[in-house]
């Protein structure tokens, strides 16, 4: 599970979308953000290690991050 942590100005519906290094998306969710800080749960259990890119975009902004996934 991966657990991120999100500092939203605006109350609302967001989509958050995690990719692979080519671009293809791989999860896709809808996630309910309130105003200020939180801790969104993501399973990414079906990932394999490696480098993935996780889009939140929520009224028009979106940011972007990298995910790496390392399982031993």
């Amino acid at each position: 599970t991966f657990h991120a942590i999100i500092n939203s100005d605006l109350a609302g519906a967001a989509d958050m979308k995690i990719s692979d290094v080519s671009g293809r998306a791989l999860i896709n969710k809808t996630v309910v953000l309130q105003q200020g800080a939180q801790t969104i749960s993501v399973d990414i259990s079906q990932l394999a290690p490696g480098i993935y890119f996780v889009n939140l975009n929520q009224n028009g902004k979106s940011q972007t991050q990298k995910l790496v996934v390392i399982k031993s």
